[in-house]
């Protein structure tokens, strides 16, 4: 009982120490703000254009785009996030910095010590400090959204994160200078939050790395010996959610069809466990280490087809969401020159994949028949559609539309916050 008891004791000081000190670090930076604003001078002016990234959680996406701007003459990229464990690239090879924030007086100190900046670029979520910049700010915002909150369950969610997110979310979409989609989300959300007037805005997707891309692999693809391969979070397989990969993986294997897994990197360790273990058990499931992002589309290109295994029947409140929503591993699959098996859930992804015939959607009725659903005769011919989409859909064919978007926002009008 003691025992116990000291074990509850160490993990509630351990908790109040790091709330002390989250508070403290607050207090610290809003005194170091206000006494930058008193007593030290404005930053020099300079000739190069500073492009700012902001967000909290490290995306590939976005290293991506710095990686590339940062190259250009004339441009200058410096990231900064909340999250200390960028995973997924060496900092020491990179041609811009990277700087941690604290808080929003952190983040603040930070943006006021550096000179010319061009556009800060907020990725969502970071609604709260976005808002909290865009109304104050005398340079040029822009809100990146992929993900939006409203679009979860609505203006009443029953998460506390979500409610609290979405006023200053819709302050952000109402009032920034520029708002990028990387989905249809934000197109959805803008009309749900009834925004008449809204700001400049580009659809500009995470689109495919042209230096990612595998050359095409002739592939004779056996129909006893088909593999599909997802790439991506997964969920909890003991918790029996909607959303569970336990009944593909069953389906898949009772079919004998091999299915793999790469689980996002970085992210929920603790369910890896069962999948472990299920592999174990399983002759045509296989559970793979995490990857980083520059070695998937290498990787993967060894199978035959990249799954969006989500369906319409599964959580039926977030249909809503999950029809306008995007993901990178769409476009990661591309990388590999691999064709796509995708649910009936995303019809914005579905849309993307029909438009450019680079795979098909298949119902979970026709899921549970796969072989009988899937005509492996034109996989050569998929495959080749799939190497003209994705330069289509790449990030060289794509750059010079944020890179104007950019100059549209910096020499409009500051919009009336």
């Amino acid at each position: 009982m003691a025992s116990l008891f000291q074990k509850i004791k160490h993990v509630y000081l351990k908790e109040l120490k790091k709330k002390v000190a989250f508070f403290f670090s607050i207090g610290f930076d809003a005194f170091g703000f206000m006494i930058s604003n008193l007593f030290f001078a404005k930053t020099k002016e300079s000739a190069i254009r500073s492009i700012i990234y902001v967000m909290d959680k490290a995306q590939p996406h976005i290293f991506r785009l710095a990686d590339r701007i940062s190259k250009i003459e004339g441009y200058q990229v410096k990231v900064l996030t909340s999250e200390k464990a960028i995973y997924f690239a060496d900092k020491s090879a990179l041609d811009y910095s990277v700087l941690y924030f604290r808080n929003i007086w952190h983040l603040k100190l930070l943006l006021k010590r550096i000179p010319s900046i061009y556009i800060v670029h907020f990725f969502h979520p970071l609604s709260v400090f976005a808002s909290k910049i865009v109304k104050y700010a005398k340079y040029k915002t822009i809100v990146d959204w992929k993900d939006v909150s409203l679009n979860y369950y609505g203006f009443n969610p029953p998460f506390k994160y979500l409610r609290k997110d979405i006023p200053h979310e819709k302050y952000a979409m109402r009032h920034a200078d520029g708002i990028i989609a990387r989905s249809y989300e934000p197109h959805i959300a803008i009309r749900r939050y009834q925004i008449e007037k809204k700001p400049s805005n580009l659809f500009f997707l995470e689109y495919c790395d042209n230096s990612l891309f595998v050359p095409q692999k002739k592939k004779i693809v056996d129909p006893d010996d088909i593999h599909l391969v997802y790439i991506g979070g997964v969920k909890d397989m003991s918790a029996n959610l909607p959303e569970s990969f336990l009944p593909i993986i069953n389906e898949l294997n009772r079919q004998k069809i091999h299915f793999h897994i790469y689980p996002g990197q970085n992210r929920n360790w603790h369910v890896f466990s069962d999948y472990k273990k299920k592999a174990e058990e399983l002759e045509y499931f296989h559970w793979h280490e995490s990857i980083k992002p520059a070695e998937i589309a290498s990787e993967i290109s060894q199978y035959h087809f990249g799954l969006i295994p989500f369906f319409t029947d599964e959580l039926p409140e977030l249909n809503d969401k999950r029809s306008g929503a995007m993901n990178q591993k769409l476009f990661n699959y591309l990388e590999a020159a691999l064709p796509i098996i995708i649910g009936t859930g995303p019809l914005f992804q579905i849309w993307l994949i029909n438009r450019y015939r680079v795979g098909l959607k298949l119902s979970r009725a026709k899921f549970a028949d796969l072989r009988s659903n899937i005509d492996l005769n034109t996989y050569q011919q998929m495959q080749e559609r799939v190497l003209k989409s994705r330069e289509i859909l790449s990030l060289d064919a794509n750059m010079n539309r944020l890179l104007q978007f950019y100059e549209n926002v910096s020499s409009t009008k500051t919009v009336d916050k």
